[in-house]
């Protein structure tokens, strides 16, 4: 892996600031974590690239949010509301008698993007559904 990376990245190279760039640099990188520049180049930040093809587009894919609800520590994003039912964990809108509307923005590290591939596992109780992660390209 460390052979892979110092392909796509030497001294004279500024790091790539995508898993698009990591993959067309070099199409064989595999699956898995990676450090990425932002797209100023002013700071480096861990990311998980999925280099498969999703949403009937080939690989690159860099991952901006993930919950991973199984696991107890993960908090809900701020405005959320924690449910548990049944052993399932989710995130949701909060109940109010009179409606309520939440949304989450994740930072994209100022990733220029031409797809977003969503993936979210929902649970609706009621009229609540609930949302788990996200990709762009």
């Amino acid at each position: 892996m460390v052979k892979e990376l110092l392909v796509v990245h030497n001294i004279s190279s500024p790091l790539p600031s995508s898993c698009k760039q990591v993959k067309d640099k070099n199409p064989n990188s595999p699956s898995g974590i990676y450090i990425l520049g932002t797209a100023n180049g002013n700071s480096l930040y861990y990311t998980y690239c999925n280099m498969e093809e999703l949403c009937g587009s080939g690989g690159g894919w860099t991952r901006l949010a993930y919950l991973d609800m199984n696991d107890s520590t993960i908090n809900c994003p701020s405005g959320f509301r924690l449910y548990q039912s049944g052993g399932v964990r989710a995130c949701g809108r909060p109940v109010t008698s009179s409606g309520s509307c939440v949304s989450v923005q994740f930072l994209s590290h100022g990733i220029s993007y031409s797809q977003v591939c969503g993936r979210y596992h929902s649970w609706v109780s009621s009229s609540t559904c609930l949302d788990t992660n996200g990709w762009i390209q």
